[in-house]
């Protein structure tokens, strides 16, 4: 998409010192905490600030975002819905029923047939 940087965040915590010599201790890294966001948009050479944490999940995708700075997204296909933003008190900058959203305005590809 032109303007915009994109690393993916959402598949696996990361491990930080997988590469360093034996006698060294592994971090672990995985939402929310905001240092996951930062090692991945360092790796990516990602400003924070001009970014947009999307995800499905209050407590971890949207509250990651928050902690690390990032402007968050948070769509309503998945774990949590409007009603656990109260709950959690936790409340995205942005709201979609769906990510597919964001492409709305661009016509839907059909599957192709096998």
């Amino acid at each position: 998409m032109k303007g915009l940087e994109a690393a993916c965040a959402a598949c696996a915590p990361a491990r930080v010192g997988k590469d360093k010599p034996f006698g060294t201790e592994a971090v672990v890294l995985g939402k929310p905490n905001p240092d996951y966001a930062r090692l991945i948009a360092e790796w990516n050479g990602i400003d924070l600030s001009r970014a947009v944490m999307v995800g499905d999940r209050l407590d971890t995708d949207i509250l990651m975002g928050k902690l690390a700075g990032m402007k968050s997204l948070f769509v309503l296909t998945g774990v949590d819905g409007l009603a656990q933003m109260s709950e959690k008190q936790i409340y995205p900058d942005f709201v979609l029923p769906r990510v597919g959203c964001l492409w709305s305005d661009r016509p839907q590809q059909q599957p192709s047939r096998l």
